[in-house]
């Protein structure tokens, strides 16, 4: 999805079917559909599902609800649903966004990042990010 490149939605897919074996159901299904929503950008009713169905949404584990709402801010973006990638992207955002280069650096983003509504999620995502760094103790 970070590429926005049908073409290696295509080669990961068929790499996936090559050696993906061990990934347990539901996910290999949800794996399939979101190559095949990369390689085609639509979602069909039926991609949806197999796709929600493994990501869901949850309070209970934050950084779990936080990096789903990543990947449904990504999916929503691919297929051009601006409106619903916002609202995913402040659901990552309640859920404790810290993923900086995320943010700045993921090409399907870059609809969004003029928004001054992303901008401050992006300023909030920076602010949790460096109070991380700082206790870590990285620069």
């Amino acid at each position: 999805m970070w590429r926005n490149e049908p073409a290696l939605g295509r080669a990961l897919l068929a790499d996936f079917e090559a050696r993906g074996g061990a990934v347990a159901e539901p996910y290999r299904t949800s794996v399939r559909s979101m190559a095949r929503v990369a390689e085609t950008h639509e979602l069909t009713p039926e991609l949806l599902a197999d796709v929600s169905r493994t990501l869901p949404t949850t309070k209970r584990v934050p950084w779990r609800g936080r990096f789903f709402a990543q990947i449904r801010t990504e999916v929503l973006c691919a297929l051009g649903d601006v409106v619903n990638a916002k609202k995913m992207l402040h659901d990552a955002d309640a859920f404790g966004l810290c993923d900086v280069e995320w943010l700045e650096h993921c090409p399907l983003l870059a609809v969004l990042r003029d928004d001054p509504d992303v901008q401050a999620v992006g300023i909030r995502a920076e602010g949790r990010a460096a109070r991380i760094r700082e206790a870590l103790g990285v620069d």
